[in-house]
């Protein structure tokens, strides 16, 4: 019914400027030989695009909305945003990794003593686990006060709000803590943006590795 309605409208509007451009047509005749055909072949256009009802002049075309597939089904999804989505399985604590100078060999060692993530940093004696694993004191203790930066200074719980923050943010957060007696650090502890921004770029590599993107 609607869309009767609707091409009835359609053939009347088309009607009427039809016959507007036919009488301009014929009143230039005379004065505008050539304007005048233009505008009777014009009328004789709308007219037919009327009669049969395809768009041409005075048909608006329909308004769609634009949806995009997502390339790994063949469900619609509006956001062009890239979401991270969550596993519940796999662990969202910060692991060790992110911390510059843990490389394989040396995070499995520590995860032998049940040390796998940061906050497990953080409780923990570098003196014994510096006996147990061989690794330098000074080195433990670095990587302690790192953890203590990430978890207790810029408050930065999980893995993926890490890598979605930015460097200058996270100094920032952290000097305030420091300022406000919340935290310490050792005496020749050393943060630099080129520090934290190390601790972004470990985390997103760990993400991408994990398969956390959902792209």
């Amino acid at each position: 019914m609607y869309e009767q309605q609707r091409n009835s409208h359609r053939l009347s509007v088309s009607l009427i400027i039809s016959t507007v451009l036919f009488v301009l047509g014929v009143a230039l005749w005379w004065s505008f030989t050539l304007f005048a055909v233009l505008l009777i072949i014009g009328s004789l256009l709308v007219l037919v695009q009327g009669i049969c009802g395809y768009p041409f002049i005075v048909s608006m075309p329909d308004l769609t909305l634009i949806r995009f597939a997502h390339p790994d089904n063949d469900e619609f999804y509006m956001d062009e945003d890239i979401p991270v989505t969550v596993d519940e399985d796999l662990p969202l604590e910060i692991p060790l990794d992110v911390l510059e100078g843990i490389d394989p060999l040396i995070q499995g060692k520590l995860e032998e003593l049940d040390i796998e993530y940061l906050v497990d940093l953080l409780d923990s004696d570098p003196v014994a686990l510096s006996d147990l694993t061989g690794i330098p004191r000074p080195m433990i203790r670095t990587w302690m006060a790192d953890a203590k930066a990430i978890i207790e200074g810029a408050q930065l719980k999980d893995l993926i709000t890490l890598s979605n923050a930015r460097p200058l943010d996270i100094v920032r957060t952290i000097q305030r803590s420091l300022n406000s007696g919340k935290i310490s650090f050792p005496p020749d502890y050393d943060l630099t943006l080129e520090r934290v921004d190390y601790w972004i770029t470990a985390a997103q590599d760990v993400i991408a590795r994990l398969g956390l993107y959902d792209r």
